[in-house]
């Protein structure tokens, strides 16, 4: 069987690395000049690793992009470690990552910390979530934490997160948050983007065609033969996965019925703008990894410093900081270069790093028009199936992984899921 990819992402390339494993023909298509998706990265010639555009890690829970990756040959390519989380709110920070810091957390009182600590508990031993995708994580975190722990913890994250959708999350998708994530956090030696390269380079050595700086035009079935169009050729194709967003979907396969597109063009989400700096001094002084930013009048949700995780060794012994933030395509931020978003955010990191900008080397800002599905109440009923009305025609998305959080992992999953999926309907042809 002949299968068609389109899109190099960690979906795209977990069901190519199964497909040819089967003895199938797979061809990648990737409108981009290298792999990784949402988890690519980018280099300077002092670094020894890669760095993704948008801050990236796994827990010790992913066993889908570990399993792959042992499978592929990268026995020890994957490190955790324990790293420090805390919150600013209100002008001042303390660390919020485990019972203990819960519990010596200035900014609640000894009923909220106990109310949170039981509601976190359970969430982390419940494993049955359909019926919280029935309510807002809104009314079941004000029920059962109380709205000291709503207003000081989660409405600012919600609200960074989500902007004006923060009150209809549902609450499976915060279960969700809870219930798998690992106090340690991992990485890949060498860095994400290097790690989709080294599989891409796998795969190749297995058959597989990666078609680079090729957008994908369109996808046409006649018959039981799919014409693909890109870069100004035709092949054809017994099978189609496309692993991008809805609408790309859509503009690919025009012929996709009413009913499907209308289903799948119905589902929000967000894009995210990255701020990433080189510093040649540490941001924090002192170990925090990651710092959310727990006041909703902020113009970012989050700052990460990077190599108080990895060590800067590998990166020109710089340090490296993101500043993240979740919005709108429509967002002034989109139409900003990184020297104006800097500057908009700079008075703000000030508060955080008071002479940071004297140490700043260079900057880069990178976009991501999809990043975070929108997940309402019920919203597993809104969410087509992966096999397209059209025979042979499957779709992958981050829109699939619900209710889980968009994520390598999940990316993984998924495209094993629906990997299988294609040599069923096979077997069954």
């Amino acid at each position: 069987m002949k299968v068609a990819i389109v899109g190099a992402g960690f979906t795209g390339l977990a069901a190519a690395w199964d497909l040819v494993k089967a003895g199938h023909t797979v061809t990648v298509y990737e409108s981009n000049l290298y792999p990784g998706g949402l988890a690519a990265g980018f280099t300077k010639k002092e670094w020894q690793w890669s760095l993704e555009h948008h801050y990236h890690h796994i827990f010790t829970s992913d066993k889908d992009i570990i399993g792959l990756v042992n499978e592929i040959g990268g026995d020890g390519l994957i490190f955790f470690k324990r790293v420090r989380t805390a919150t600013y709110y209100e002008g001042q920070i303390f660390q919020l990552d485990s019972p203990i810091s819960l519990l010596l957390c200035p900014a609640l009182n000894f009923i909220t910390k106990m109310r949170t600590a039981g509601t976190l508990a359970f969430l982390k031993l419940f494993s049955t979530w359909k019926w919280l995708e029935t309510m807002t994580a809104k009314s079941f975190l004000l029920t059962t934490m109380g709205k000291q722990a709503w207003q000081v913890i989660w409405e600012p994250l919600f609200v960074g997160k989500f902007g004006k959708y923060a009150d209809v999350i549902n609450g499976a998708w915060f279960w969700a948050r809870i219930h798998v994530r690992s106090a340690e956090l991992g990485y890949f030696r060498g860095g994400f983007g290097q790690l989709a390269t080294e599989m891409t380079g796998v795969l190749e050595n297995k058959g597989v065609d990666f078609l680079f700086d090729h957008s994908v035009e369109k996808i046409k079935k006649d018959g039981t033969i799919f014409a693909v169009s890109a870069h100004g050729k035709v092949h054809t194709y017994d099978a189609v996965l496309v692993t991008l967003p809805a609408h790309l979907l859509h503009k690919m396969a025009p012929s996709l019925p009413a009913g499907f597109t209308n289903k799948s063009k119905n589902l929000e989400g967000l894009g995210a703008v990255t701020l990433v700096l080189e510093l040649d001094k540490q941001f924090f002084s002192d170990d925090t990894y990651w710092l959310n930013i727990n006041q909703v009048d902020w113009p970012f949700l989050a700052v990460v410093e990077h190599t108080h995780f990895v060590d800067k060794k590998n990166y020109g012994n710089k340090s490296i900081v993101y500043i993240g933030q979740y919005c709108e395509p429509s967002d002034t931020l989109f139409s900003m270069d990184a020297d104006e978003i800097f500057k908009k955010y700079r008075p703000y990191l000030r508060k955080l790093s008071k002479h940071f900008e004297d140490h700043v080397t260079q900057k880069w800002v990178f976009k991501a028009p999809f990043a975070q599905p929108i997940v309402r109440v019920n919203h597993s009923q809104k969410v087509p199936g992966t096999q397209t009305p059209i025979e042979g025609l499957y779709w992958a998305s981050m829109q699939h992984v619900y209710p889980f959080d968009r994520g390598t992992n999940y990316a993984v999953g998924l495209g094993r899921e629906v990997a299988q999926q294609i040599m069923n309907h096979d077997k069954q042809g």
